[in-house]
């Protein structure tokens, strides 16, 4: 099963290295670093507001957990929105290709 998996980063060079860890590593077949975006948010008793850089990053289901790791181990913030959403409908082809472009090599 296809998804996207969206991820809040505090910037577009952690967007980058986030997109370009999972691409090379074969957990996403393609990544979308989206325009900055204004948040608002409750944290630790708070509302904050904030500049965010959304990444989407086009995978399978079964490489989320991978993903979240990788995210982990880059992103800053101490609880960064990691969000799957699944991919109701798409081409054949579209499909075909984001399965041969995340197999292992």
């Amino acid at each position: 099963m296809m998804i996207l998996v969206r991820i809040n980063c505090p910037d577009a060079g952690v967007a980058q290295q986030i997109a370009r860890g999972g691409v090379e590593a074969r957990l996403a077949a393609c990544a979308n670093i989206e325009p900055p975006i204004q948040s608002v948010y409750h944290w630790k008793c708070a509302i904050e507001t904030g500049e965010e850089t959304p990444l989407i990053l086009k995978t399978r289901a079964d490489f989320f957990d991978q993903i979240v790791h990788l995210v982990q181990q880059i992103h800053p913030d101490e609880t960064p929105a990691i969000i799957a959403l699944p991919v109701l409908r798409t081409t054949d082809a579209f499909e075909a290709w984001l399965i041969s472009e995340t197999q292992s090599t």
